[in-house]
């Protein structure tokens, strides 16, 4: 089956190939740390198939439903528009606050996760990339260690609302 996703992204069905080339127009957001100012996370919640994600206009919030009640260290994908498309976000429980960052190394624009959805390592404490093994803080995104060292994941705007999430395209610090 043919993957959608850009050159030089990883399909999850199979390797990167080096030789392709990676889409430019993935890295072109500035690196900016996160600050979602802290919202204590709730139980675990029981995550259905698909994340429910309610819609909106491009630019406004995305509300993502039930992901207040995620545990410390459990994440959800989700889509947004960035920068004028479609792009794969994750967000992050962690020690009571909730972080959102776009599912792309600033090493080589490609996914993290590798298409699994698993992004935190708990011995680590630390989100890392499984295509070249960079870690990154949980709290500001910065490279601690990897191809990418100082370089940070591009951050997005999570505040909590009841049980849910909304997260913005915008960083807090802007």
């Amino acid at each position: 089956m043919a993957s959608s996703r850009p050159a030089g992204t990883v399909d999850p069905d199979g390797p990167v190939d080096a030789d392709r080339p990676v889409d430019a127009t993935s890295s072109a957001e500035p690196n900016r740390p996160a600050d979602t100012g802290g919202v204590p996370a709730g139980a675990a919640c029981e995550a259905p198939d698909a994340p429910q994600v309610s819609p909106e206009p491009p630019g406004t919030e995305l509300r993502l439903e039930g992901a207040a009640r995620l545990a410390h260290g459990e994440t959800r994908v989700f889509e947004l528009e960035y920068a004028g498309r479609q792009r794969e976000a994750f967000v992050l429980a962690h020690q009571g606050r909730f972080f959102a960052y776009l599912n792309e190394c600033p090493h080589w624009s490609v996914e993290l996760d590798l298409g699994d959805g698993h992004f935190y390592d708990e011995e680590l404490d630390r989100v890392y990339c499984k295509n070249h093994g960079a870690i990154f803080s949980p709290t500001t995104g910065e490279c601690d260690s990897g191809p990418c060292l100082g370089r940070s994941l591009v951050s997005l705007r999570a505040r909590r609302d009841g049980d849910d999430l909304l997260v913005s395209p915008t960083s807090d610090d802007s």
